[in-house]
């Protein structure tokens, strides 16, 4: 070892770690988790290959539930809370972001 590679081996902090990068810890999965999983997406399946059973389900639901007064009041709140704390900002958030690059697009 020559005096270059000593004074720069001399620098190195004596407190001085590697990281190693691990990787992300594998999940154990029990069988009645893999049971569940299965089932939603057979459930998904399912629907998704029954579309008309499905649509006379939800509309089957909504009759019940329009027939129930205090459950549909809360539905409507739900809904109504979903579109102005999601939906319309994403809407908005889309056309300022159209209008923009217009604006950028257009030369006069």
């Amino acid at each position: 070892m020559n005096t270059d590679e000593m004074e720069t081996f001399s620098k190195i902090e004596p407190n001085f770690q590697i990281e190693y990068n691990d990787p992300p810890p594998v999940k154990l999965v029990t069988a009645a988790e893999r049971l569940y999983e299965r089932h939603l997406i057979n459930v998904k399946k399912y629907q998704h290959k029954n579309p008309v059973k499905m649509k006379l389900k939800a509309k089957r639901y909504m009759e019940e539930l329009k027939k129930d007064k205090e459950k549909y009041e809360i539905f409507l709140e739900k809904r109504r809370d979903y579109y102005i704390n999601v939906v319309k900002p994403k809407r908005e958030k889309k056309l300022a972001e159209a209008h923009e690059a217009l604006s950028t697009t257009l030369v006069i």
